[in-house]
């Protein structure tokens, strides 16, 4: 994808997400979308109320939001201060 910030992510457990490629990572499902100069990465359980009950998401800006909803998105709480 020309001129997009992120073509793949390495996480600490070796673990590579590449876009549009859902994982499943420790009882939840991964998915990294890019765009342009941006990114998103969201994970929900992968068994809802069995594996977790929260939905994460983060983008280009560092915010991690959370959310009880199936899914977290831009406009869900944020759960800490941005990511220097």
């Amino acid at each position: 994808m020309e001129g997009c910030c992120v073509s793949a992510l390495n996480l600490p457990n070796g673990v590579i997400l590449l876009p549009d490629k859902p994982r499943q990572i420790d009882g939840y499902v991964f998915t990294l979308r890019t765009s342009g100069s941006g990114f998103a990465l969201e994970a929900v359980p992968a068994q809802r109320d069995v594996t977790g009950f929260r939905a994460y998401f983060v983008d280009e800006t560092g915010v991690i939001r959370s959310s009880v909803q199936e899914h977290a998105t831009r406009e869900s709480p944020s759960i800490q201060e941005p990511v220097p």
